[in-house]
């Protein structure tokens, strides 16, 4: 009686491992079925963007510029204008269907990338970014992650000169344009204090919205043509304050994009504005994004009152005023990374000082 009982517990348990078995076998074809099914969605996707990219289409960078008050050596930051609006944004807080589907593109097509499409990609950021921030909404970090991200590869795979030479080129009439080249520059010039990856992707998103604070100035004291008055001054001097509390909330690392949006004017000798009483010098990655603020700014005459200077003018500035408004190994950093761009770019002849 007992040897039956166990024979039928041993057929029984037989039973349950056989059924076990084909549960699992299923469920392993299911599963393949599932992955070669997204395979084909992802590689079908990839086919029409291709097609997409292939035929063109249209877009471009827009919304209002924007301009700042004095700063060092009594100078402005000039106004403005307005572009061509570009592509609407995906959804608040994170990235759009498209956003994905280009991230995929970029993952699986071995193709090279335009440094001049992906200067234009990080123009339409900054236009949604200011948007964003101007609507009291915090700005998608993603988005400047990702563009950011770009830029390195360019810079890492490609070389400095064409995306560098973009920057350099007169865009007086966009002061996206500006962020953008501040980034751009900031990075070049990281690169050559061998910061790592993770540090310059911070330092990039940190130039990029350094002036974000200026989309919550009034836009009348942004795009006036004349002079600002002492009263006018000290309003658009607040975007300092405005880009530290907007950007208030980024995590981690990335926290220090608030601190260069607060004291990429103070100067090296905290000599500028904010007041900052509580340290020596401002943070490295502000010391990098000023010297890149006035070397781009330079390039451009937004304010018709003022001359725009010369490149060597500029070069001169920069090596004068180091230890005093710039921090000095930066300074020769910089210095280095222009003379470089400004070689290659033999049609730019003159450069601005920021505010």
């Amino acid at each position: 009686m007992v040897r039956a009982v166990r024979a039928v517990r041993v057929v029984r348990a037989a039973r349950v491992v056989r059924a076990a078995r084909v549960v699992r076998a299923a469920r392993v074809v299911r599963a393949a079925r599932v992955v070669r099914a997204a395979r084909a969605v992802r590689a079908a996707r990839v086919v029409r963007a291709a097609r997409v990219v292939r035929a063109g289409g249209p877009g471009g960078p827009g919304g209002p510029g924007v301009a700042g008050g004095r700063g060092i050596q009594g100078l402005e930051t000039g106004p403005g204008g307005e572009g061509t609006p570009g592509q609407g944004a995906g959804e608040e807080g994170g990235p759009s269907a498209d956003d994905h589907l280009l991230a995929l593109l970029g993952d699986m097509l071995p193709t090279k990338v335009n440094p001049q499409a992906v200067y234009r990609s990080g123009l339409r950021v900054m236009d949604e970014l200011t948007y964003e921030v101007a609507q009291n909404a915090p700005p998608n970090l993603w988005k400047a992650e990702k563009v950011v991200g770009h830029f390195l590869d360019i810079l890492t795979e490609q070389g400095a000169a064409q995306l560098g030479v973009a920057a350099l080129k007169r865009h007086d009439e966009d002061s996206f344009h500006h962020s953008v080249n501040v980034c751009i520059l900031s990075l070049m010039i990281g690169s050559r204090l061998d910061l790592d990856r993770p540090l310059l992707t911070v330092l990039g998103v940190a130039a990029l919205l350094h002036d974000i604070g200026k989309s919550r100035v009034p836009q009348d004291l942004l795009t006036k043509p004349a002079k600002l008055t002492r009263e006018e001054e000290e309003v658009v001097r607040r975007h300092t304050i405005y880009g530290a509390h907007a950007l208030r909330d980024f995590p981690d690392l990335l926290r220090l994009a608030m601190v260069v949006a607060f004291e990429h004017h103070a100067n090296y000798n905290l000599s500028g504005y904010p007041q900052i009483t509580l340290k020596k010098a401002p943070h490295l990655l502000t010391r990098i994004v000023q010297v890149a603020d006035v070397s781009d700014a330079a390039t451009s005459s937004r304010r018709g009152y003022r001359r725009p200077k010369r490149a060597a003018e500029v070069l001169r500035i920069i090596l004068t005023e180091a230890g005093t408004l710039f921090d000095p190994v930066v300074a020769r950093l910089a210095v280095g990374v222009l003379v470089d761009l400004y070689r290659r770019d033999q049609g730019s002849q003159t450069v601005q000082l920021p505010d």
